[in-house]
């Protein structure tokens, strides 16, 4: 399964290689090339193809939402600029759809990385409200009231069968953590 999505994904960097040569004004080659290269691990390619035609991205509340979300997965390769980068996309993608949550949780995840609670809050209660069966929105919530000191409120976002799942998996790291500290202690 895992060779067949690959497959998948190596076909259409193909395909949207062909279309950018074919056309390398067009601006959704150049997205999407840089998007389907990013989404299989390649960081400098799409970086550069965004850097050289960075006038050059299709217009769209979900295309300012899936650059940014390329980006923010680009700075896990260190490049800590393109986060800086991703705020304005998200706010420009809030702007032009206001109903989309993942603009709001995404700004919400960047708002608390950086210590601002207050924002982070404001963030997070907005998909919190448009996407309220999503277990990842109660949870980002969750770690807010925690930061503001409300361990009760903190505990009500993440309990109840909708949240079931949140839990395994914050349960589920939790072993990891310490199957890799005991790990660590015994190395």
């Amino acid at each position: 399964m895992v060779e067949a999505k690959q497959a998948r994904d190596t076909d259409a960097i193909e395909s949207y290689a062909k279309a950018f040569k074919l056309n390398a004004e067009s601006p959704e080659a150049n997205f999407n090339l840089a998007r389907f290269q990013s989404l299989t691990g390649m960081t400098e390619k799409p970086k550069e193809l965004l850097s050289e035609r960075s006038g050059k991205v299709p217009r769209g509340a979900l295309t300012y939402q899936d650059h940014a979300l390329m980006l923010l997965r680009l700075r896990e390769s260190g490049d800590a600029v393109l986060e800086t980068c991703s705020t304005p996309l998200l706010k420009a993608a809030m702007a032009q759809d206001p109903g989309r949550a993942e603009p709001h949780y995404q700004l919400g995840n960047l708002r608390l990385r950086k210590g601002q609670i207050a924002k982070a809050f404001e963030e997070h209660q907005a998909p919190a409200k448009l996407e309220a069966k999503d277990p990842r929105v109660h949870y980002a919530l969750s770690r807010v009231y925690r930061h503001l000191g409300q361990h009760e409120e903190a505990s009500k976002e993440v309990s109840g069968p909708r949240n079931a799942q949140v839990r395994r998996r914050g349960s589920d790291r939790l072993l990891s953590r310490g199957a890799a500290k005991l790990t660590n202690v015994r190395g």
